[in-house]
């Protein structure tokens, strides 16, 4: 069943706005604590290296930096991101999902904030492994300008999917993710993991966030007792 709190976010918005939700016929889903089990002192040790706070964007810093500073910075995260390759493992109840949203032909894809080689090794290694055959179109990592929070990678993916982004689902655990959904336009599904409280709350306080889940299989409940998503 959907959470009561995802209910009482979701109609929340339905009544502020005096629009019904709308038909959802895509999901993008956010790649680190969302589809996989999240480790948050990733980003710690990232920007104890970089030497910022964590009030300090670790991307945007990084592109404020010139020369051989923003070639090291780089390499920094990129080492940190792949020592957490091999330990990386799926979110309970996610192949599950997937195979569900094939079989309703709902298209999927990633819209991360990480590095190629971790993205590649969760789709063509973790995924396979599993037993998992459907695919994610398109995959869009930090390579794409600007990145999460901005819209324009999730408008992006409505324009390529030929939807308008109030029929994609934006699904992710971090504050990025909700932001980019709400100014896209889309429907946002924010992933409450522990570690991460302060930023639900940040994102419910500044109206980013539409429904809640703790799993990851309660999307399925959510486009089914929604009724959001219907076949035609």
């Amino acid at each position: 069943m959907v959470s009561s709190s995802a209910r009482r976010v979701a109609y929340a918005r339905t009544l502020h706005s005096g629009l019904a939700l709308p038909r959802i016929r895509g999901v993008v889903f956010d790649l680190d604590g969302t589809m996989n089990i999240p480790d948050y002192t990733m980003f710690t040790r990232m920007r104890g290296i970089l030497g910022i706070s964590d009030k300090q964007d670790i991307l945007k810093h990084i592109d404020g930096l010139e020369g051989p500073d923003k070639v090291a910075a780089n390499e920094a995260i990129e080492s940190i991101e792949r020592s957490v390759i091999d330990t990386m493992s799926l979110q309970p109840g996610l192949l599950d999902l997937l195979n569900w949203l094939d079989r309703h032909s709902v298209p999927k894809a990633i819209l991360t904030r990480n590095n190629q080689e971790p993205v590649l090794h969760f789709v063509n290694q973790l995924l396979p492994v599993a037993n998992y055959k459907g695919a994610f179109d398109p995959v869009i990592t930090r390579k794409f300008k600007p990145t999460k929070p901005s819209p324009a990678p999730l408008l992006h993916i409505a324009k390529q999917w030929n939807m308008h982004p109030q029929e994609i689902l934006m699904v992710g655990d971090g504050k990025d993710d909700m932001k980019c959904g709400r100014e896209a336009g889309s429907v946002t599904c924010f992933m409450e993991n522990k570690g991460q409280e302060s930023a639900a709350l940040e994102c419910e306080k500044n109206g980013w966030v539409d429904l809640k889940i703790q799993r990851i299989s309660q999307i399925k409940d959510i486009l089914e007792g929604f009724d959001v998503y219907r076949e035609d």
